[in-house]
C-alpha cells in the first residue's frame, strides 16, 4: 500500500509494509472444555 501527496510545493511518498493474517483450525471433541463462554 502507498501514498503520495504534494505539501508547500514538495512531493512526498509513503510506502507501508504489508501484513500477513494467518488462522489454524483444527478438530475438538468437546466445545464447553475449549471455550468457557459458552453456557447453556
Amino acid at each position: 500500500m502507498q501514498t503520495s501527496w504534494v505539501n508547500e510545493e514538495k512531493q512526498y511518498k509513503n510506502t507501508a509494509p504489508l501484513s500477513l493474517v494467518i488462522s489454524a483450525f483444527s478438530p475438538i471433541d468437546d466445545v464447553k472444555m475449549s471455550s468457557p463462554t459458552i453456557e447453556r
